[in-house]
């Protein structure tokens, strides 16, 4: 019998472009988005979401996100992926489907158009009606996708093999 995997996708948190000579990939995040990593840190913690494996860009607003996530990702181990950072949907889920199959869980910390990308791929509609109606109006700076795939094995991850299960904004959570 196969087991569930679950992906956690989160976009990284609003980044700040108070320089405008500031290279895309070392753009820190802003005050909102520091607060808002914070913000989703916690609404971790309350909905008992801790995966076993956190892969993220190796972009600087990103690993600001990571570390704004505090407690709920202590003890997690953490990989960062050039690979990631402004990466298509297929390279996205090229990550997934190399992902350690002693593995049940696993966040990607990202960036857009990718995670949207992403995310409507792998559940092809299928979920949470109401999450699945927030991701087709945006998928905004620290928001985080929640699916469940019965795929059996991350190699098996494609279009429609997954569930939205839930879909967390940061601007909701306050």
């Amino acid at each position: 019998m196969s087991k569930t995997k679950q992906i956690l996708l989160l976009r990284h948190a609003k980044s700040s472009w108070a320089d405008p000579l500031t290279k895309d990939i070392t753009r820190p995040l802003n005050e909102r988005g520091r607060h808002a990593a914070q913000v989703m840190g916690r609404l971790l913690l309350d909905k008992d979401l801790s995966p076993q494996l956190i892969l993220c860009s190796s972009a600087v607003r990103t690993r600001e996100t990571y570390d704004g996530l505090g407690k709920a990702v202590d003890g997690i181990p953490v990989e960062y992926a050039d690979a990631i950072y402004e990466a298509s949907v297929d390279r996205l889920l090229k990550v997934l489907q190399a992902v350690d199959e002693r593995r049940d869980s696993v966040m990607l910390i990202g960036h857009n158009p990718g995670m949207e990308g992403l995310t409507k791929l792998l559940c092809g509609g299928m979920g949470d009606a109401a999450s699945m109606d927030l991701l087709e109006e945006k998928f905004p700076t620290g928001a985080l996708a929640v699916l469940s795939g019965d795929a059996g094995a991350w190699t098996a991850l494609g279009p429609a093999t997954c569930r939205l299960e839930a879909f967390y904004r940061p601007a909701d959570q306050d």
